[in-house]
Formats: C-alpha cells, structure tokens, sequence
C-alpha cells in the first residue's frame, strides 16, 4: 500500500504493553474508514522489540530497546526503513544544568538519556535527500539534527531547557520554559538563535509550553499546573499567537470551530466536527508532563479542556498514541463516558513509553 485516501484513519495497537522495558508485542495496524466504520488490517513488520516514536510526513520513529538503540524512520504503509544515526551520539550532550524553583532558588540536575523518551521532525520527507531531521532527547530538552545518510548526529548548542519544537514555514522553531523563542539553524552553522520578542508572563512556575500550527498561524499554549500532592495537576490553559510584525504573542481567546491536540514536539490543530468526536474550541491533553512532578512514575492525568468555559473533562486508563500524516491519522481509541476520541499528532503513554 502506498497511498492512503484522506478520510482513512490509522487505528494503532503497537506499543502497547505493561513492563517497563517490554518490547512491543503487536506488528499490525488496522485503518478505518470513520465515513462506512469499517476496517482493514495492514501488517507493520519488524517493530518488535522495538520502542517507536514521534516523527513527520507519516514516519514513526522506532528505537530498539537493547543498546546500542539504533533509531529509525519507518514508513507503516509501504514498510520502508531509513537508519539514523546511532543515539550513542546523543550520550555526549548530556550535561548539569539550573533549574529556578518556586521558591527562587536555583538546583542543579544532570540530564540522564533515556532513549525512548527521543522525539524526531523532519522538514520534509525523508526521502528526500535535503530532508533534515531534527531529534530532541535527554527529556526532551536537548537538542541533534542529522540528514538522511549522515553518519553521525551534530548536537545544538543549547543550553535551555527546551519544552517544544515545531517545523513551520520552512523553519525549525523552539520554545524555552521561560517561554523564549528560538529559531534553529540545522543548513549553515548550527545554531539557536534567540529572536528579538518578549516571553509571555507566566502565571506560575509549574508548566509546559507548547508549540502548534492553527490556519497557517503559530500557537504558544501553556499547560499550567497544580504541583498538589507531587502529582501534577492541569489547572488552566492560555493560548497566544504569533504577531510576526508586532513581534509579541497576542493573547487568543477562542480557537472557534477547531481542536488542538497536545504533545511534546507533534502538537497540531484540526477542524472539529469533522473527525469523530473532536469538539470545537477544545484542547485535547495527555500526561506527557512527567518533569514536573516529583513522583518517579507518569501519572494518568489526561482528559479535554473547553476554552469557552474553562472547565476540564478527564480521561482515565488509556494508552493514547496519535500522530498526523500528511494523509492519513494514526489514533487511538479513549474510553471518555463511552465515547471515542480520535487523536492526531504522535503519542505515547504506557510504562514503556515516556513523553
């Protein structure tokens, strides 16, 4: 199968399992047909023993579970494969770093590499040879690019701690957890190149920036956070867009008749009322927030937030993976008062998966 008609979603069962450091036990995909609910199984071969991952243009990204981790790019419809670079590269960029804490004072971590925590963009396909790749590893917040064919991984020098990135308008974009904006330069001299707009005021010190495209404009949301009793709690969202000629984020209240799904570097944006069960003006969440909470393991903590009342609906028990295609959805299905939610932009929650 190469090609894949628009009103096709991609139901996922891969990657579903229990142990910590269990490899996938499933190799199989099903598309459905939301227009006629009906299904059509597809095989995915050599995933198993595998973690897999964000990626772009309908590519997963898929990381063996022994060292030394290769990576890859995988395409779920034709089969295709293209190897990374090794994450060994990734070991080299680790390093202390300072945190502001909520009482004002700075701690010092080390940023330890857990594999199945990376996150890979692309500019384009990767089949094509002017594709880049950019990874974000180390929690998330450090930052390697490569192209198709490179041998080895070149490392970012960014110091910040790095909550999101997004491919937009031919050009790769990140933002900081002081909510600084960086264009990143992967073509000449690799760089993060801080511009020239003030950060947001932030509400509180617990919280995620995000990242997202909405009809062609660029979203910071903000997931603010209730710390409680060590496990983090979503309390509010704030959504601003890009004024690229005022150079400052404008404040928006209402995303009208559309629905943003949040994930560390693969938030997107769809058109509600059109998909399944996707509400308009409602940003869809998952608990991918586990940097913030001081127990060791992620809590379930997902659910929708409707930003004309700025009320929360929870989502319990659920191992969500989505991702966004250039035509076609992989989702899975959500148990929220029996209903489904179909979900876009790549995701991973069970134990063996850390977002």
């Amino acid at each position: 199968m190469t090609s894949i008609s628009p009103k096709f979603l991609l139901l996922s069962i891969v990657g579903l399992s229990e142990g910590k450091d269990a490899s996938p036990d499933k190799n199989s995909c099903t598309l459905f047909n939301p227009d006629t609910d009906t299904t059509h199984q597809i095989a995915l071969p050599n995933l198993k023993g595998k973690w897999f991952s964000s990626s772009s243009f309908g590519w997963l990204l898929t990381i063996r579970v022994k060292s030394p981790h290769q990576l890859s790019l995988l395409n779920p419809f034709t089969g295709h494969q293209i190897s990374l670079p090794p994450a060994k590269d990734f070991y080299k960029h680790i390093h202390h770093y300072k945190r502001m804490e909520p009482d004002d004072y700075y701690s010092v971590y080390k940023w330890i590499y857990r594999p199945q925590e990376t996150r890979v963009i692309t500019s384009t396909s990767p089949l094509n040879a002017n594709c880049l790749i950019l990874a974000a590893h180390t929690g998330g917040n450090k930052l390697s690019f490569c192209r198709p064919g490179d041998k080895s991984w070149t490392n970012l020098d960014f110091d910040e701690v790095c909550c999101d990135t997004i491919y937009y308008h031919g050009e790769f974009y990140a933002i900081d957890d002081y909510a600084y904006f960086y264009r990143i330069h992967c073509r000449d001299i690799p760089a993060a190149e801080k511009l020239p707009l003030p950060p947001i005021e932030l509400l509180r010190v617990f919280h995620t920036n995000y990242l997202v495209e909405l009809d062609g404009h660029l979203l910071l949301v903000v997931r603010y956070l209730y710390q409680g009793n060590g496990f983090p709690e979503p309390s509010q969202f704030d959504v601003h867009k890009l004024d690229w000629l005022a150079k400052a984020w404008v404040r928006v209240e209402s995303i009208h008749q559309n629905a943003i799904l949040l994930g560390r570097h693969s938030s997107i944006s769809l058109p509600a009322g059109r998909r399944g069960d996707l509400r308009a003006n409602f940003i869809y969440y998952i608990d991918d927030c586990h940097r913030q909470s001081i127990s060791p393991e992620p809590q379930q903590n997902s659910g929708l937030y409707d930003m004309a009342t700025g009320t929360f609906e929870y989502i319990y028990e659920f191992a969500p993976i989505w991702t966004s295609p250039l035509n076609c959805i992989i989702f899975w299905h959500c148990n929220l008062k029996r209903r489904c939610m179909l979900g876009c932009c790549i995701y991973c929650l069970t134990k063996i998966f850390v977002c």
